[in-house]
């Protein structure tokens, strides 16, 4: 289980890293870059192959799971800890914390960012050319639910993050509904929640 834990997000890091060095670009400019047939290796000279913002928002999710469970959250809190994380992810990428005083939460506790306190994980406050809808959502300081959609979006934003939900969760039922209600929290159409609570149980069957 712990192989299989490690290879789904270590895998999900490296397929971010080798995209995002190309995710700007059309197929042309790919080409002339990489030859014939695109990218198939590391170029890790390159800035966006180090860590890319949809790695740091799965460690981010992976972090308010961490504080659920040191906390012993019941299943409300354990979103609101994942929601917490995201804010505390979007200080470095929306270079500002003053939004942040708006939000429901404490602010002192969502600026004692634990990730960001040694050195090796300076990475994770890179900007990374994060999602517009994420970050929109995020900036609000509001803590949106499938029934108060953060917006109309069913973007990618919410499958690149989740895959820590489906390590955290302890049945095929629970990992939908916490992907879908962590998704929730930026993205606000049917298709964009619900395709996080889907990534989650494929990846809890995978695992089972």
């Amino acid at each position: 289980m712990l192989s299989r834990v490690k290879g789904c997000l270590l895998a999900g890091a490296c397929g971010d890293a080798l995209g995002g060095v190309v995710e700007f670009m059309n197929i042309g400019e790919i080409q002339r870059l990489f030859g014939p047939n695109g990218i198939t290796d590391m170029h890790l000279e390159h800035q966006s192959a180090l860590i890319t913002d949809d790695t740091q928002m799965s460690v981010y999710t992976a972090e308010g799971l961490l504080n659920a469970r040191r906390k012993k959250c019941n299943y409300h809190d354990t979103v609101v800890e994942i929601h917490k994380s995201y804010l505390r992810w979007s200080m470095y990428q929306l270079q500002t914390d003053k939004y942040l005083k708006q939000s429901p939460y404490d602010f002192e506790e969502l600026k004692d960012d634990q990730l960001t306190k040694s050195n090796q994980n300076k990475p994770l406050m890179e900007l990374r050319a994060p999602g517009a809808t994420c970050c929109s959502a995020l900036r609000a300081g509001t803590f949106f639910t499938r029934d108060h959609p953060a917006n109309n979006s069913k973007g990618c934003g919410t499958v690149m993050r989740v895959a820590p939900i489906a390590v955290y969760t302890k049945s095929i039922e629970e990992a939908y509904n916490l992907g879908c209600d962590a998704s929730a929290l930026t993205h606000g159409h049917v298709l964009g929640w619900t395709s996080g609570g889907a990534l989650c149980v494929l990846l809890r069957l995978i695992f089972d």
